[in-house]
């Protein structure tokens, strides 16, 4: 599910207290998305993500604690599980800019399964498969061979 947040960031935010809004997707799992910056807010807005009050975006060893930009979208690949249920995410923004607020959309792929996820089912069934008609092909080859023997 892909889930849209639009964040008011005033003017003068400063990085100690960034504005916040927290919301509690149904899925489990964030996937990745992108955050879009204003254009000509000159790297002077930063935005970030947390699962709860432990940051995902940017990675947690990164060496930086926020995501900034100038009118782009800075795309985001994660594959996170979030903590719960219930899940909650958490987006925060500061505004260093002293003459302009600023909007930040943050736009979260959150899904209950990747595709790896899905494809390992896949495989696995594909498996069950294959062994119940290996099953059934050594039944028929046994019942053919009695019958045979059967019929002497």
């Amino acid at each position: 599910m892909l889930y849209t947040v639009d964040l008011p960031v005033p003017k003068n935010t400063p990085i100690s207290n960034p504005v916040r809004i927290d919301f509690n997707p149904t899925e489990k799992i964030l996937e990745g998305g992108g955050i879009l910056f204003d254009l000509n807010s000159a790297k002077l807005v930063g935005a970030r993500i947390l699962d709860r009050n432990s940051r995902v975006i940017p990675a947690p060893n990164s060496y930086t604690t926020w995501i900034t930009g100038d009118g782009e979208a800075v795309p985001f690949e994660a594959n996170f599980p979030l903590s719960g249920p219930p899940f909650r995410i958490n987006v925060e923004c500061y505004n260093l800019d002293d003459t302009f607020d600023r909007t930040v959309q943050f736009r979260l792929n959150i899904v209950n399964f990747t595709m790896e996820d899905l494809t390992r089912e896949l495989i696995r069934a594909m498996e069950v498969r294959n062994v119940f008609e290996m099953d059934q092909n050594i039944a028929r080859a046994a019942a053919i061979g009695s019958a045979e023997s059967g019929s002497d």
